[in-house]
């Protein structure tokens, strides 16, 4: 890929070459985290395909091929029973755990990428396989794939049928594009499997750009906006929209300008009862996006506005935080999770090119590092 066309939208192929180099040489870090992903990836080899047609709803379009999922924070009206759900953020209604579309996904996604990972490291055609086995079955067999739309996405009962906020499910796709390009060079991924994939991912593209759900998720200010944002990237980089994308990864700067205040703070995040959670996914957000646009000559990592850098700002201000040198004083209803920022930082230390970051995700939650694949794609130093 040149650096006008795209590219992998968080995988760094120099760092994984870097670490096949520091494995051979006996690195203990690597060597542990190699370990288990090959031994997870063993595991996937055996696993069971999901498709969308296997959940016991029926979309109100009568196909089961279509998405469905539930707006987790909404809950039934105390005040008027029969009547639309209330928003309670940040309190998961388990009703929603009983429309399984969105977990298939995530877990589809996750084991394709960790398949991919695997063979790209080990260059056994055996991850491969698994993986595109997965695929087959969510994206290309008549009989079990997905319809490429999210037209019933996170649904809210008896208030409408989905939502352009249910487009943040199919965030996952990041890393489903990314596999795809680690799996280039497998027997598994043949000219019928890629035309397949590649007419989907355009079908997608198209509904996430013309849909009514995806033009308002385009507009959406907060977190939501931004990984709209890097799903176009990654999929429009992948199916050859580079002008389109490249326009699109253009807007990075307002977007930053409008999420991060002078002090470093994101606002739209700040205001959620788990702020300290959409801080960093946000950040990640950003993160992603910045490196996206990389792939196309625009250092956005150094964007800054008349009182200073944007994203650099954003990861300074939560970095103290995130270390545990100051206590989180924001709205946060539920355990502060120190090891969901890990993907952020180690961004953020290849972004800004600052090992700090790099020693902080390290540092966070130790016994979660133990089964961070991260470490493996993502450089930070």
């Amino acid at each position: 890929m040149t650096a006008e066309k795209g590219g992998y939208a968080v995988v760094d192929t120099a760092h994984i070459s870097t670490v096949r180099k520091l494995l051979a040489d006996g690195n203990k870090l690597y060597r542990l985290h190699f370990k288990n992903l090959i031994k997870n990836a063993d595991k996937l080899l055996s696993a069971v395909p999901f498709s969308v047609i296997h959940k016991p709803q029926t979309p109100p379009s009568g196909d089961k091929h279509d998405y469905m999922s539930m707006a987790e924070y909404w809950w039934p009206n105390p005040e008027n029973p029969n009547g639309p759900y209330i928003r309670k953020d940040g309190e998961r209604n388990p009703e929603a755990e009983l429309v399984t579309d969105n977990k298939k996904l995530e877990k589809t996604i996750k084991s394709f990428f960790s398949l991919s990972l695997a063979y790209a490291y080990a260059g056994e055609e055996k991850y491969a396989e698994k993986a595109m086995h997965l695929a087959d079955v969510w994206f290309i067999n008549p009989e079990t794939k997905m319809n490429p739309n999210l037209n019933f996405a996170q649904s809210v009962k008896n208030k409408n049928d989905g939502r352009g906020s249910g487009i943040i499910d199919s965030r996952v796709l990041i890393y489903f594009t990314d596999g795809l390009r680690l799996l280039e060079k497998s027997t598994s991924l043949n000219r019928m499997r890629k035309s397949a994939l590649n007419q989907w991912l355009t079908d997608y593209f198209i509904w996430l750009r013309e849909s009514k759900h995806g033009q308002k998720e385009a507009q959406a200010e907060n977190n939501h906006g931004t990984w709209y944002l890097a799903q176009c990237a990654a999929i429009g980089s992948f199916i050859g929209r580079y002008e389109e994308t490249k326009q699109m990864l253009m807007q990075i700067p307002a977007r930053i300008a409008a999420q991060v205040d002078t002090g470093g703070k994101q606002p739209f995040e700040l205001v959620r009862t788990t702020s300290f959670h959409y801080s960093h996914f946000n950040l990640l957000a950003l993160g992603v996006v910045i490196n996206e646009a990389l792939n196309y000559g625009l250092p956005y990592a150094d964007f800054s506005t008349a009182d200073g850098p944007g994203y650099k700002r954003a990861v300074e201000f939560l970095y103290p935080y995130a270390a545990k040198e100051k206590e989180w004083t924001y709205p946060q209803i539920n355990t502060l999770r120190y090891s969901s920022p890990i993907r952020a930082y180690l961004l953020a230390g290849k972004l800004l090119n600052d090992k700090k970051y790099f020693k902080l995700a390290q540092s966070l939650d130790a016994d979660n590092l133990k089964d961070a694949e991260e470490l493996l794609y993502i450089s930070g130093y």
